[in-house]
């Protein structure tokens, strides 16, 4: 839990635009990497629909209610989806993944298994099967400092 901590005030404070995507234009994505950037962009969103656009047809309602749950009232102002471990299982995968969704001054860190599959055998696309979260932490808050006052520090040791 404190790893997961000390991850998510990392990524919130460091993670620039700018960088993420000179990072995605240098790396050709797989299909795996493909779906987690079209979830990225469904958190961004906050539609369910463009969730339901990118899993599988018999998703359950759970998997549903958990995104809906990460996206909250509406669309984020930032969403990041990281892969850590990607484990094969059969004609699917098992994607081990850090989420973080900002919106204006509040953030959400989580961790989440994602199920990912494809659809036939000469698949060129994956879709999620399920999504669990396995850890979270919410109500991030984004600090900034006020320039506008100047205080003078004395007898430091």
């Amino acid at each position: 839990m404190k790893r997961l901590a000390i991850l998510a005030i990392v990524v919130f404070l460091q993670a620039q635009p700018i960088a993420q995507d000179v990072q995605s234009a240098a790396q050709s994505p797989d299909l795996v990497g493909r779906l987690l950037l079209s979830l990225e962009r469904a958190i961004s969103s906050g539609r369910v629909d463009d969730f339901r656009a990118i899993a599988v047809p018999g998703i359950s309602q759970a998997a549903i209610d958990r995104f809906s749950a990460t996206v909250g009232k509406g669309a984020a102002t930032r969403a990041v989806v990281k892969e850590r471990l990607r484990r094969p299982k059969g004609a699917s995968y098992d994607i081990l993944a850090d989420v973080l969704v900002s919106q204006d001054m509040r953030g959400h860190v989580a961790e989440w298994m994602i199920t990912a599959t494809g659809e036939g055998a000469n698949s060129n696309q994956f879709r999620i099967a399920d999504l669990q979260e396995l850890a979270s932490l919410r109500n991030l808050l984004k600090l900034r400092l006020d320039t506008s006052q100047q205080f003078r520090v004395n007898n430091l040791r």
